[in-house]
């Protein structure tokens, strides 16, 4: 479901941060359903990054830390998924799992 930026979009002045945020959350979206796809859960994750269950708590947090291509690409890889970040014209940017029978899906 598209958000609808007249009424939850951002004011004017914080377009960059809302678009970001934005991205950051379609991204945690996209990882999580990968990991329910393959069956992987947050404990497990953390056990095959070799990072804290907190940790990885944290990176799908809302108050979290900035989410990186590089710990996007590095949950990908655990989760056995390959990732691609597109541009789909004038809508918003979203990543896409390819490979593991996902389904690309387009925000319209």
């Amino acid at each position: 479901m598209a958000i609808n930026k007249e009424l939850l979009g951002p004011k004017k002045g914080e377009e960059e941060d809302f678009a970001t945020e934005a991205l950051v959350f379609s991204t945690q979206v996209a990882l999580q359903k990968a990991m329910n796809r393959k069956g992987v859960g947050k404990k497990e994750l953390s056990e095959r990054l070799g990072i804290s269950p907190a940790r990885v708590s944290q990176i799908f947090s809302s108050n979290g830390p900035n989410l990186t291509l590089k710990t996007t690409a590095r949950i990908a890889h655990a989760i056995g998924e390959d990732f691609e970040l597109i541009s789909v014209g004038g809508r918003e940017c979203t990543c896409i799992a390819r490979g593991g029978g996902a389904v690309p899906s387009h925000n319209d």
